[in-house]
């Protein structure tokens, strides 16, 4: 809990900043957004697995994640954990810090399969005063909703790859980033890419509050 409020204090709507050669990797069915932690499950002797841990021992602990490999953006992550898992199987934490648009990729054949990218740094764009109500109306009703329709075994099977939700006073950024990662499976791809990519917090949580209220709708339809 500690890291991710380090985390979202290091989001203060930083300048475009570019990232140079940064080791980058597609997590398998998996999306990991700012604010928000993932655990990837590697084979201890794949090739690129070797080399990012030779880069981690050191001291570099950064990683590229590209959730969906034919999108145009990614995040700049940090290692922050490595545990075994079972025998020839490693257990990878990664936090999520600043997402970023691919300037350029390429592949060092003295590095095996690992691939590095380039990337412009983005965050979500300051909000006007004027919008700040709405803006913590819906952060509240969200969290109201999500809550709602949560249940023990979703919360289980969360668990595995995220820290329980951030509370209320991490701000709306940090929570609709933690709401749109524990959907990543029900939300169509295209969608959570264009939410993923987003720089308007305001409009990721209408696009939420949107999703939770048609989905309740759904179920008391169909249970009339």
């Amino acid at each position: 809990r500690e890291q991710l409020a380090a985390a979202a204090l290091s989001l203060a709507h930083l300048p475009p900043a570019i990232v140079h050669a940064l080791p980058i990797v597609v997590a398998d069915g998996g999306w990991l957004f700012p604010c928000t932690f993932l655990q990837l499950t590697v084979e201890k002797e794949g090739a690129w697995v070797s080399q990012i841990l030779a880069r981690r021992a050191k001291g570099d602990n950064r990683l590229g994640i590209i959730g969906d490999p034919e999108g145009h953006s990614g995040i700049l992550s940090t290692i922050v954990g490595v545990q075994d898992a079972e025998i020839g199987w490693l257990h990878l934490r990664l936090r999520g810090d600043v997402r970023m648009y691919i300037n350029g990729t390429w592949a060092d054949p003295a590095m095996g399969p690992l691939h590095f990218v380039n990337g412009t740094l983005f965050t979500d764009a300051p909000l006007p005063a004027a919008e700040s109500a709405e803006l913590q109306e819906l952060h509240t009703r969200v969290r109201r909703l999500f809550f709602a329709q949560d249940t023990d075994a979703k919360a289980a099977l969360r668990s595995v790859v995220q820290l329980p939700p951030p509370e209320e006073d991490a701000g709306p950024e940090a929570f609709s980033f933690y709401v749109l990662q524990s959907l990543t499976l029900e939300i169509p791809k295209a969608k959570t890419l264009r939410l993923f990519e987003s720089t308007d917090t305001l409009g990721r949580l209408r696009a939420l509050d949107g999703y939770f209220t048609d989905a309740i709708a759904r179920h008391e339809s169909e249970h009339r």
